[in-house]
C-alpha cells in the first residue's frame, strides 16, 4: 500500500485515462489483472470499463484473460494469470501451455503479471512473458524478483490460409528504470 500513488479506483481511472500514450491510428487492447481486481472485489468495481469508455483508443477485453483473431485463423490469447513467480523464467509459461486442452490451442499465447521477459515454442504455440514498464518495487526487491522492464516488437507472417508462417520477436529492453516508477 505504500508503493501506491494513486489511492482508490476513481483516481487510478483518471491517472491511467490521463497518462495512457495516445498516438494518431494506434488502439491499445486490454485486459486487467490481479491489482484491478482490488476494487472489482471491494466494491464489484471493473475499472477496464470506465478506462475504456473514456479512451476511444483503448479498447478492454476483460478480465484475466482474451482471445484476438490476428485473422480467422488465427487466434492470440492475453492472460493475466492469478500465479506467482516461479523459480525458473519459463516455468510458469510452460505450466500454462501444458494445461491448454490439445483442441483449443492459440497459435500466439502473451502472458503479464510476472514482469518478466522470455520467448518459447512448444505445442506450435509461440509464446511470451510480456515483460513491463514498472520499475522493481521496494516489495519485488526484497523478494529478490526482478523487472524486466521494456516490451516486445513482433512480426507474424501468415500463410494463405491464415495460420502463423513466420514469428520474429525482438525484446526491447529499458535498462535505466525511472526512479520508484512503480
Amino acid at each position: 500500500v505504500y508503493e501506491i500513488f494513486k489511492h482508490g479506483a476513481d483516481q487510478q481511472v483518471d491517472y491511467i485515462i490521463e497518462k495512457y500514450p495516445k498516438r494518431k491510428n494506434i488502439i491499445t487492447h486490454f485486459i486487467t489483472g490481479n491489482h484491478d481486481h482490488t476494487h472489482l472485489k471491494n466494491a464489484g468495481y471493473d475499472i477496464g470499463r470506465p478506462i475504456s469508455r473514456e479512451r476511444d483508443d483503448l479498447i478492454y477485453l476483460g478480465i484475466n484473460n482474451a482471445s484476438i483473431f490476428l485473422t480467422p485463423n488465427c487466434r492470440m490469447d492475453i492472460a493475466h494469470p492469478l500465479d506467482g513467480a516461479a523459480y525458473a523464467l519459463s516455468y510458469s509459461l510452460q505450466k500454462s501451455i501444458e494445461a491448454m486442452p490439445v483442441d483449443d490451442l492459440p497459435q500466439i499465447f502473451v502472458v503479464g503479471h510476472h514482469h518478466k521477459s522470455i520467448y518459447l515454442y512448444t505445442r506450435g504455440i509461440h509464446a511470451l512473458e510480456a515483460g513491463t514498464f514498472q520499475a522493481q518495487t521496494p516489495w519485488m526487491k526484497g523478494k529478490r524478483l526482478a523487472a524486466h522492464v521494456g516490451g516486445w516488437i513482433v512480426t507474424v507472417h501468415v500463410n494463405g490460409e491464415g495460420m502463423v508462417s513466420r514469428f520474429i520477436p525482438e525484446w526491447v529492453p529499458f535498462p535505466k528504470s525511472i526512479k520508484e516508477d512503480y
